[in-house]
C-alpha cells in the first residue's frame, strides 16, 4: 500500500473517532492552491480543523512533522474555509490525530488544541 492510500485509511480511522465522539464531519481533505486540511468537522458551534499523522516505523514522531510552516498553511486554509463557508460564529480549533498501528489495530492519539491561530 502507498503512502496516499496509508494516509487516506488513517483519516477514516481518525474520521470513525471523530464521529463516535459527536462530530460530523464537513470536509475531507479540503485542499487550496497553499495548503490543505485533511478533515474539518463541527460538533454544536465548533469548527475543528485537524491535521492527521501516521506513524510508519518507531524511529520518528509524526506530531514533528507539524512544523510552524505546515501550521501556517494549515490556518491560511482554515481562515478562507471560514469566510466561505461559515457565518462566523463558530468557535474554531486545531487538533492532530497521531495514528500507529499495534498488533494491527489501528491507535489513535489525539491531541486537542495542538496549536493556534496566534
Amino acid at each position: 500500500m502507498d503512502t496516499k492510500n496509508i494516509g487516506y485509511l488513517a483519516e477514516g480511522f481518525v474520521s470513525q473517532h471523530l464521529e463516535c465522539v459527536g462530530f460530523t464531519i464537513l470536509e475531507r481533505n479540503y485542499r487550496k492552491s497553499y495548503g490543505e486540511i485533511d478533515i474539518i468537522a463541527h460538533k454544536n458551534s465548533l469548527l475543528i480543523f485537524v491535521e492527521v499523522k501516521m506513524r510508519i516505523n518507531a524511529y520518528f514522531d509524526p506530531a514533528e512533522l507539524i512544523t510552524p510552516s505546515k501550521q501556517r498553511k494549515i490556518i491560511a486554509v482554515a481562515q478562507e474555509y471560514i469566510d466561505r463557508k461559515t457565518n462566523g460564529n463558530m468557535d474554531c480549533r486545531f487538533d492532530v490525530a497521531l495514528v500507529e498501528f499495534e498488533n494491527n489495530e489501528p491507535h489513535i492519539t489525539y491531541l486537542t488544541d495542538a496549536f493556534g491561530a496566534s
